[in-house]
């Protein structure tokens, strides 16, 4: 519920779902406020009328689920015309490198072309960028330029991990309507009450 809390923030209302009732439950008791509530329910059915919702944000969600076009069409069924999909999903050929082993959870995970073909199955306009989780001090602004580099204190030695390029996350935003402007961001959580468990 932390994320569909952050959102209501900024939005005029939000409905978090989750297929498990106990997590909507606990949802519900923790994070609270006046413009969020939440609904059990699956990706595959979305607890929503046609055609109510303006954005879609789904962190994580497609691999977890083998039907990835009855997905999508689910999200076309919910969205007012022209509505956004925020979504993001492990980048397959790079996810490996950030964990040992397979991920038992996970169904059917996507490489760069083949959620792009996804997207484009779905939407008139797509694009798709990269996340990646991290503890940072961010540098930049004007006067610099290029792809953000990551570094990492291992073992007190500072090195250069991977350029942001080469992260495990897919961001992707989607539409049938002109896509809004899109900008490299950093969320600094820091002990915030959200993620704390």
């Amino acid at each position: 519920g932390y994320g569909s809390y952050i959102l209501s923030q900024v939005a005029r209302s939000v409905v978090g779902v989750d297929i498990d009732a106990q997590a909507v439950k606990d949802a519900a008791q923790r994070y609270q406020r006046e413009n969020l509530s939440y609904k059990e329910g699956s990706c595959a059915t979305l607890p929503v009328a046609d055609k109510s919702i303006d954005v879609v944000v789904s962190f994580e969600t497609l691999e977890h689920i083998e039907d990835h076009d009855g997905f999508f069409q689910e999200i076309k069924r919910v969205l007012r015309p022209d509505g956004l999909v925020i979504m993001s999903s492990p980048e397959r050929d790079t996810y490996g490198n950030y964990r040992s082993g397979e991920n038992e959870f996970h169904v059917k995970e996507l490489n760069r072309g083949e959620y792009e073909a996804l997207l484009k199955r779905h939407f008139r306009y797509a694009i798709l960028g990269v996340q990646r989780n991290a503890f940072a001090s961010v540098i930049g602004g004007e006067g610099f330029s290029g792809d953000a580099k990551i570094f990492s204190k291992e073992g007190g030695q500072v090195r250069e991990v991977a350029e942001l390029s080469n992260s495990p996350y897919l961001l992707a935003l989607a539409s049938d309507g002109p896509l809004p402007h899109a900008s490299t961001s950093v969320f600094d959580g820091g002990l915030s009450p959200y993620i704390i468990s």
